[in-house]
C-alpha cells in the first residue's frame, strides 16, 4: 500500500490533524505491511541467516515461483553439481526465470535462464572465471593421467602417476569435446622447445607425434628432437637425416704424383663413421694438371670411415685431389 501520512496539524497544538486514534491505525498497518515483507523475504532466504534447504529428491526445475536462496546441501535433481546455494530470480508472473549456483565446495558458478513452466531439461553453464581451467591465470596442476582429463584448459604435469604424457613433465593443452573426441598438445617445459600431439577418436587415443617448427626441425636427429642437420666437421659437410640417413661431403687431402698410365690405390679418411655395409660414393679425381686422364675406375666405404679410390692417371705424372660425396646411414 501506499505511505499513509500522519496529519500533525497547525502548530502549536496540533489543530485540525490526526486524533491518537487515527495516527495509531497508520502506524499499525505500515508496520504490518513491513512485518509481513521481512517475513516473506526470509520465507525466500533474504533477510535470514540460512538459506531455504532443498531436499536430495527436489529438482532445481521445481523451486518455489518466488525471489529467493535456496540451498541443495545433499544432492538433488536437475543441479549442476551436487551441493550448491541456487539463487532465484523473477521477471514477473509468466516471465522468466534465472537461476545462478554456487559451489558449496569450489569455487564454481553456473548459470541458467528459462521461461516460468520450461525448467526441464534446461542446461546449466558454467561461468568462466580468471584462472578457470588455467585460463587467465596459472595454469591448473594435473593430479591424474592426461588420458582422464575431460575439461577443456591448461594443465602442468609433474611426474604424474599412469600413462600421461609423452614425458614425465611438461604442460598440457587439452580441448574437449565428449568422450569420444578431444585433443592434446604436450609441451616440454625445458630447452628443446619439443611439442606432441594427439587425438581421441572414437573413444581411443593415439599414440603421441612428436610435431616439429623451424626451431627444432634443423636440430641433430640423434638427440631425438630434430629431422635433419648440416654441421661441417674438419671442413667435411654432414647433413644427417631421422630415418637414419647421413650424407657425408668433402675433399681429400692432394695425394702424391701418381704415375702415368697406371692404376694407383688413394685412400680417404672422413671425419665420422657410418654404419658399416651402408656406403654409396660418388668421387671427382680432380686433376692437378691436366683432364687427359681416366679418372677414378673405382669406388667404395672401407670400414666406416675411409673411402677406397681407384684412381687412373693419363700419359703424364700428375697428383690429384678426390671430391668425394658418401650416401649411408648413420643408425
Amino acid at each position: 500500500m501506499a505511505r499513509q501520512e500522519i496529519d500533525v496539524g497547525t502548530r502549536p497544538s496540533g489543530v485540525g490533524g490526526d486524533t491518537p486514534r487515527s495516527a495509531m491505525i497508520k502506524i499499525n498497518a505500515m508496520t504490518d505491511e513491513l512485518y509481513k515483507g521481512d517475513a516473506l523475504a526470509k520465507a525466500s532466504g533474504w533477510g535470514a541467516n540460512l538459506p531455504i534447504p532443498m531436499k536430495a529428491t527436489e529438482s532445481a526445475d521445481g523451486l518455489p515461483v518466488v525471489n529467493g536462496l535456496f540451498m541443495f546441501g545433499d544432492g538433488g535433481v536437475s543441479l549442476p553439481f551436487p551441493y550448491v546455494y541456487i539463487i532465484q530470480m523473477l521477471s514477473g508472473a509468466g516471465g522468466y526465470v534465472r537461476q545462478v549456483a554456487y559451489s558449496l565446495v569450489d569455487n564454481m558458478t553456473w548459470e541458467r535462464q528459462f521461461r516460468q513452466g520450461a525448467a526441464a531439461g534446461k542446461a546449466w553453464t558454467q561461468v568462466v572465471k580468471a584462472g578457470d581451467f588455467g585460463y587467465g591465470g596459472a595454469v591448473k596442476l594435473l593430479t591424474t593421467s592426461a588420458d582422464d582429463v575431460q575439461a577443456t584448459g591448461e594443465y602442468y604435469g609433474n611426474n604424474i602417476p599412469g600413462p600421461n604424457g609423452p614425458n614425465s613433465y611438461g604442460f598440457l593443452s587439452h580441448k574437449y569435446l565428449s568422450a569420444q573426441y578431444a585433443t592434446q598438445e604436450w609441451v616440454n617445459p625445458d630447452t628443446t622447445n619439443t611439442l606432441f600431439r594427439r587425438v581421441n577418436a572414437n573413444g581411443s587415443w593415439t599414440d603421441w607425434a612428436r610435431v616439429y617448427t623451424a626451431a627444432n626441425a634443423l636440430t641433430d636427429p640423434s638427440t631425438g628432437t630434430g629431422l635433419m642437420n648440416k654441421t661441417v666437421v674438419s671442413g667435411w659437410a654432414v647433413s644427417k637425416y631421422a630415418n637414419g640417413q647421413i650424407c657425408i661431403q668433402g675433399v681429400g687431402a692432394v695425394t702424391a704424383v701418381l704415375p702415368p698410365n697406371q692404376s694407383t690405390l688413394v685412400t680417404v679418411s672422413m671425419p665420422v663413421a657410418i654404419l658399416p655395409g651402408t656406403g654409396r660414393v660418388f668421387v671427382n679425381a680432380q686433376p692437378q694438371n691436366t683432364y687427359d686422364h681416366y679418372g677414378a675406375l673405382n669406388c667404395y666405404v672401407n670400414g666406416a670411415a675411409a673411402v677406397d679410390i681407384v684412381i687412373r692417371n693419363g700419359p703424364g705424372s700428375q697428383a690429384f685431389q678426390p671430391a668425394v660425396t658418401v650416401w649411408g646411414y648413420w643408425k
